[in-house]
């Protein structure tokens, strides 16, 4: 049975002997599980282990834009772009990544790709192209206790970091936050091997050849 958010945030309760959830419902430990799922997207960001590859649905660029108008609502981080001209089933083109786009670049399609901070710039394509975009994406906000996690492993991790969070921000009881610590540095050095395991073969690599539709 996959996991979600509420079977996080249950187990939290539990670690913070509310098992029934009395005290630490679901709606009063959702700000806290969402603050362990920042904590776990950093940790992982680190290793570089565990990152969500995605491809955008087809984005469509008009003639002359320089930017991708239009990155998925969960970007984090870009791998590599594809083009082609918009509305064809032409060969996809794989765009070049640069520091900078060549001012110059005069030519039908998206030949030069740069990312700058939350957005990534092209050169201006004389004709109108469509895109795919592999990129990073971060983990889902939980908007109650049906979300999934996007990495399933990560249930123990998450739910002493929510129980934590509860204990130090809600109980206002730094004391009782600490006694979770070891408990969590064993989860996480757990999970942490277990994704590096899985990723072994790809460990340092954050640019890797685009594998999107075609």
């Amino acid at each position: 049975m996959a996991s979600t958010s509420g079977s996080v945030m249950l187990r939290a309760a539990a670690h913070l002997n509310d098992a029934n959830q009395l005290v630490y419902t679901s709606d009063i430990l959702l700000p806290m599980f969402n603050m362990a799922l920042d904590e776990l997207q950093e940790e992982l960001a680190i290793y570089e282990i565990g990152e969500i590859k995605k491809t955008s649905i087809l984005i469509l660029i008009p003639t002359g834009s320089k930017i991708i108008p239009q990155l998925p609502t969960d970007f984090l981080e870009s791998i590599s772009l594809i083009e082609r001209r918009q509305g064809s089933q032409d060969e996809w083109l794989r765009v070049t990544e640069v520091r900078a786009i060549d001012p110059s670049a005069n030519v039908e399609g998206i030949v030069q790709w740069a990312e700058r901070m939350s957005s990534i710039e092209i050169n201006p394509p004389t004709t109108a192209r469509e895109t795919l975009l592999e990129y990073i994406a971060s983990m889902s906000v939980a908007q109650g206790e049906d979300n999934l996690l996007d990495i399933e492993s990560s249930r123990r991790y998450l739910a002493l970091l929510t129980a934590r969070n509860a204990a130090r921000d809600l109980g206002n009881s730094t004391s009782k936050a600490n006694t979770y610590e070891p408990d969590i540095g064993r989860a996480r050095d757990r999970l942490t091997r277990r994704l590096q395991k899985k990723s072994q073969n790809v460990m340092g690599v954050r640019r890797r050849p685009f594998r999107g539709r075609g």
